[in-house]
């Protein structure tokens, strides 16, 4: 694990800037609305959150989860459409975006995501927290990604 921390979090960054998708802004440093702008949005953040380490026997290396929390914002089309006749909702902007980061990270041949050999696998798994706009036009997610170093 020594020295991997930064190579994969470029990696993961890089995964993302090199998908197609939605996102204007992608970054690690992480920036929140009024600070993020409606011209910066969609925006990813990345933010690595936790290690988890497990050692097994002394004489054997551990495994090491890392763990990262990827923000997503958007703005919505900000319509005065009646309740019940939206033709766009901020939630479904939202809903798209979080569908590009799940096929961002389905490298699509039925191989786990592997950040190009630095992890042994780099799959979503927990829970999913979304303010799809309730309030006002901006919306967001954090979305739980783990990694398992070899």
């Amino acid at each position: 694990m020594i020295g991997q921390r930064e190579p994969i979090a470029a990696a993961l960054l890089a995964l993302f800037k090199a998908a197609p998708g939605g996102f204007l802004t992608i970054g690690r440093r992480h920036v929140m609305p009024p600070d993020l702008t409606p011209t910066q949005q969609p925006a990813l953040f990345i933010a690595f959150t936790s290690e988890d380490t497990v050692q097994k026997l002394p004489t054997m290396p551990g495994k090491t989860t890392l763990e990262a929390s990827l923000f997503v914002y958007c703005r919505g089309p900000g319509t005065q459409e009646p309740p019940g006749e939206e033709q766009v909702l901020t939630e479904s902007v939202l809903n798209g975006l979080l569908d590009d980061v799940e096929a961002a990270l389905d490298p699509g041949d039925g191989n786990p995501q592997t950040l190009g050999g630095l992890v042994s696998r780099c799959w979503i798994e927990g829970t999913v927290y979304k303010d799809p706009g309730v309030l006002t036009d901006q919306a967001m997610a954090i979305m739980p990604v783990r990694m398992l170093v070899p």
